[in-house]
């Protein structure tokens, strides 16, 4: 019987590869390249499931 649960896996693990660790990259950039500021920056990450999902036009007109 085949695991169907396996490529949900790989795609989570892929996605978290790429999206996880980029974050945390950038970060680390940011931070070491504070503009002389001495470490008075802020990082605020915003993200929503509007992204996923595309928008739903039957809530606008036209």
């Amino acid at each position: 019987m085949r695991d169907q649960a396996a490529p949900v896996m790989e795609d989570f693990a892929r996605s978290m590869q790429i999206n996880a660790t980029g974050l945390f990259a950038l970060t680390q950039v940011m931070e070491a390249d504070d503009g002389g500021r001495g470490g008075a920056d802020s990082i605020i990450n915003v993200g929503s499931s509007f992204g996923m999902v595309g928008p739903d036009f039957r809530f606008t007109k036209g």
